[in-house]
């Protein structure tokens, strides 16, 4: 306001010495030309002052619409890539981390959120998610980028040839089945640089005879009937071997009662007669019951001992018959004596 009156008091001085050169001229016009020019100079004035006001707020509103409040907060001002190790042997893999930080100091894992790049992909490629693949010996930068903003990591692929398998070893290296019976075997590969890896799923596998033992892709091996068979592995030219043996299917074979021999018999008073027990069997075939228990029905026509030895004690006058009994394990078997008549014990 000070420049403004100051500028206003000199226009007026030089308007009043204007005017005095016109009066000679026009003598009655001088107020009127003073006040003439007092309403142009404020009309210029208020001009001037709008268009100014005008830029001023045109300004802000700009740089409103580029930093709007609060938005620094959420400003991304750094990246920080990192690895595990950035020293990688050829055909390894390596997984990135990406973190952002902000212009408040707070920060944010960007791993999935950034673009990645290699320098070099032909030394070490980069996929979307930060997982590296080493190709070849050299230096690499890999880059993360995000909003105009990036970081990246120097990673260096090692000039070492990778370990060669030298030998391959299947366990069990033998088995012995049934038919029907299975067994898993696994392959291990052991390498130049001491390294081990399984490689059963990757190996290829054989049986030497498929109709006794057969086996997959992925070393499961399968009892098909009695014999014997080489089941083998190979790998990059290398093989092992495991010896597989079906055995017949054994069936369990149980007792499923006792007979006694003879089954019958005919004694005159006095005589003697050995009787034995045997177990049958679920397969058809018998055994001797080796402690059966020995009973009489009727002690006064035949007798018997421990062992299976039964004496015809007397019927009287007329024919009498007894039953035996063998007994074991919950079995029972019988036989039938008839005593006729003879001489009697004295």
């Amino acid at each position: 306001m000070l420049g403004g009156t100051l500028v206003n008091g000199l226009q007026r001085q030089r308007l009043e010495s204007l005017a005095a050169d016109r009066s000679a001229a026009y003598p009655a016009d001088v107020e009127g030309a003073l006040q003439h020019g007092m309403r142009r100079l404020w009309h210029r004035t208020l001009l001037t002052y709008a268009a100014g006001v005008g830029a001023v707020v045109v300004l802000a509103s700009a740089l409103f619409m580029l930093h709007p409040a609060g938005e620094d907060a959420l400003r991304l001002s750094g990246i920080t890539v990192q690895a595990g190790s950035t020293s990688l042997q050829p055909q390894s893999s390596e997984q990135l981390t990406a973190e952002g930080k902000y212009s408040d100091g707070s920060t944010q894992s960007l791993t999935g959120a950034v673009r990645w790049a290699s320098e070099q992909a032909d030394i070490a490629a980069v996929d979307g998610n930060g997982r590296v693949v080493a190709a070849a010996p050299g230096t690499t930068t890999i880059t993360a980028s995000k909003d105009d903003v990036e970081g990246s990591i120097l990673l260096t692929v090692l000039d070492q040839p990778p370990a060669k398998l030298s030998s391959i070893e299947v366990t069990p290296a033998a088995a012995t089945l049934q038919a029907g019976q299975t067994q898993k075997l696994r392959v291990r590969g052991i390498y130049s640089d001491g390294s081990t890896r399984d490689l059963t799923i990757s190996a290829g596998w054989q049986s030497s005879d498929s109709t006794v033992a057969s086996v997959d892709g992925e070393g499961q091996v399968t009892g098909t009937a009695p014999g014997a068979a080489a089941v083998t592995v190979t790998q990059e030219g290398l093989e092992a071997t495991a010896q597989i043996t079906v055995s017949p299917v054994v069936v369990a074979v149980t007792v499923t009662g006792i007979t006694i021999n003879p089954a019958t018999a005919t004694l005159q008073t006095g005589q003697k007669q050995q009787f034995t027990a045997v177990f049958t069997l679920s397969d058809g075939s018998t055994r001797p019951a080796p402690a059966p228990s020995w009973t009489t029905s009727n002690n006064k026509v035949v007798q018997i001992d421990g062992a299976g030895l039964a004496t015809a004690v007397g019927p009287g006058s007329t024919t009498a018959t007894a039953t035996i009994s063998a007994a074991q394990d919950g079995f029972t078997g019988t036989a039938t004596v008839s005593v006729t008549p003879g001489n009697v014990i004295g």
